[in-house]
């Protein structure tokens, strides 16, 4: 497992700023509608205001169109010739395969970049700053600010220059394909007019920094299980670690976290807010909606968990029912009252958090899940909640089998073998929304 170092940004790039990063790694839309006759920025000098900004951008629904993945290459130049109205030109090189695909399209010497309130026009038809017509590189003039491209260049520098191990491996999509070195954004160069690469921001990987457990090498044959079946083996077994970024971004478990007392409950001491926006409580309430549907949501919960009463076919396999469920919901029950669940009284206690915004819709179609996702974003992938059921203090134990008392919980909090994962879908879209909301 790995760990990837992030870019820390304390300023916010301009608008098109944005939409390169976007396009470095999200993807480009293609377009069919208005474009702006950039052969006029150089023959006058002067553009009318609706040329340069579009002011009808289409909405995350409207962008069904299948959309080609990430660039070959891209490129910022810095530049006068466009006046007040931009300060950059845009270069976008395809690869083979989107050349052809754009042959197929009714415009096919002009894309859009950027999020849907700031789009920019590129054009391959060698006016308005493009070189040669139909070479699959497309130019542009757009606006950057030049603070924050100094800032990247900056943390670029810094990160590769610390790094022991300056290789980054290379996905086609999920799978690791080869590996290369990262170039640092050259801001002096950009400064200086010449044509600059713009790349990802610099990351690397760094090893793991603990261990879930430990292993000695030993000299006696065992055998580990192999798709082929047992297979007789001198070596060690293999030891699963964590880091930081595992810990803190992949899934989040951090006990800061997890027991915030403003957001989860913990049903061992009755501590923290019954109703934070992480409890169970409220994540039921969320999924019923009563003001919508009428539905009520300890009912909505109670109808969920007798689920596991009986036999569930799930994939085309049956999978056996929880009897024990029965036992913990009734101790839940009395303990509310004996009429119904009491949502505040959860026996459910917020083990981890996963951020799963690899797995966001596209107007690439589909999702992360088979690796291909492209296009812009139509939502920010699942947020999932991991809940551990436990036998509250005081309850009864009887019918209960494989109950843990729980380090550093009240005497008689024990956990219980069964555990919830609540996937949410997240309404984000564009990769600003996106953006800001994993932030």
């Amino acid at each position: 497992m790995s760990r990837w170092r992030r870019l820390s940004r304390k300023r916010r790039a301009s608008w098109l700023a944005i939409a390169v990063f976007v396009l470095a790694t999200s993807g480009w839309a293609a377009s069919s509608g208005f474009v702006p006759q950039w052969d006029e920025v150089f023959a006058n000098q002067t553009l009318r205001e609706a040329e340069v900004f579009p002011t009808a951008p289409k909405e995350p629904e409207d962008l069904a169109e299948p959309l080609p993945g990430k660039p070959e290459e891209v490129f910022v130049q810095k530049t006068g010739a466009f006046g007040d109205k931009a300060n950059v030109l845009v270069t976008v090189k395809l690869t083979a395969d989107q050349i052809n695909a754009r042959r197929a399209e009714s415009a096919p010497d002009f894309i859009t970049i950027g999020d849907l309130n700031h789009q920019v026009i590129l054009r391959d038809d060698g006016l308005g700053g493009d070189a040669v017509a139909g070479d699959g590189v497309f130019s542009g003039p757009g606006t950057v600010d030049e603070a924050d491209l100094s800032e990247r260049g900056t943390a670029d520098s810094d990160t590769f220059n610390s790094a022991s191990n300056k290789q980054v491996p290379v996905f086609d999509g999920r799978a690791v394909v080869g590996s290369e070195t990262p170039a640092p954004f050259d801001f002096a160069g950009f400064q200086a007019g010449r044509n600059v690469r713009l790349d990802p921001a610099v990351a690397f990987i760094e090893p793991e920094t603990t261990t879930t457990g430990g292993t000695t090498p030993t000299s006696e044959a065992v055998s580990i299980a192999t798709s082929r079946g047992l297979v007789p083996t001198t070596e060690a077994a293999f030891v699963p670690g964590t880091n930081t970024f595992q810990e803190r971004v992949l899934i989040i478990r951090d006990v800061g976290v997890v027991t915030d007392a403003a957001r989860t409950f913990n049903p061992c001491n009755n501590g923290g807010n019954a109703n934070g926006v992480w409890t169970f409580k409220h994540i039921m309430t969320e999924m019923a909606n009563p003001a919508a549907s009428g539905i009520d949501p300890a009912l909505f919960a109670e109808s969920w968990l007798n689920h596991w009463l009986a036999n569930q076919p799930i994939n085309n396999d049956t999978v056996l029912a929880r009897a024990q469920m029965g036992t913990i919901i009734n101790r839940w029950k009395t303990e509310s009252g004996g009429v119904k669940l009491d949502l505040t009284k959860s026996p459910l206690r917020l083990l981890a958090i996963l951020p799963r915004v690899d797995l966001r819709r596209t107007t690439g179609g589909g999702s992360s899940y088979a690796g291909t996702a492209n296009g812009k974003f139509l939502d920010a992938g699942e947020l999932r909640f991991v809940f551990g059921f436990v036998l509250k203090p005081g309850w009864n134990a009887g019918g209960i089998v494989g109950a843990v008392q729980i380090p550093g919980q009240a005497l008689g909090c024990r956990a219980l073998p069964f555990s919830v994962i609540v996937e949410l879908k997240v309404p984000k879209c564009e990769c600003k929304g996106v953006r800001d909301w994993a932030r």
